[in-house]
């Protein structure tokens, strides 16, 4: 049985082409992601004004920590994930994918229920004060209640590019982007 194509790819391209192939859509979608922030941004200053602003950016810690964990579980465990490719040990690397899903989807509940759970104390330490928590809140709540979600599709991206897919991988991170920006100025203008 021969290897499907993006293996072989992974396993005879020459290095130079590789580092090429996976950096361009992982550099594209690292700059839509941050275009998506300051796009939020905009909209939230034009249609609610300097508070929404100022509560989005209290709650902001809050989308870092999700990233982070996420390229914890997703960067280390598609690094096992390739080196068990590489070496043949398809098993273990389902294994490993499988512990990287538990984990993600597990790590992402925890972390909503803690944030639902002490949203107010939370956005205090961030250094909300009460003019801002009338936005602060709401806005920290559907985040929360999205953290699973979130720290899953950034986790499992990192696999897909580990399989040889960087344009998929990036493609995934790029769809809720491109979706908020485009659902942005629709539910803060047109449905309010």
């Amino acid at each position: 049985m021969t290897a499907p194509p993006r293996q072989t790819m992974l396993a005879t391209a020459p290095v130079s082409k590789l580092i090429w192939t996976f950096a361009i859509p992982a550099i594209l979608s690292q700059v839509v992601n941050s275009m998506h922030n300051i796009v939020d941004q905009t909209f939230l200053g034009w249609g609610i004004g300097d508070l929404a602003i100022a509560a989005t950016n209290i709650a902001f810690p809050l989308s870092t920590l999700t990233t982070a964990l996420a390229a914890l579980i997703g960067m280390g465990g598609a690094a096992g994930f390739s080196l068990d490719l590489g070496k043949k040990q398809e098993r273990s690397a389902r294994k490993n994918w499988g512990n990287a899903i538990v984990l993600s989807v597990g790590l992402g509940c925890l972390l909503a229920v803690l944030a639902v759970a002490f949203l107010e104390p939370m956005l205090y330490l961030f250094g909300a004060t009460e003019a801002m928590m009338i936005y602060a809140v709401p806005y920290a709540r559907i985040i929360s209640m999205g953290l699973p979600f979130a720290i899953f599709s950034m986790a499992m991206a990192h696999f897909i590019r580990a399989d040889g897919s960087p344009k998929f991988s990036s493609g995934v991170l790029l769809s809720g982007a491109i979706f908020n920006m485009i659902f942005d100025p629709i539910f803060l203008f047109a449905c309010s």
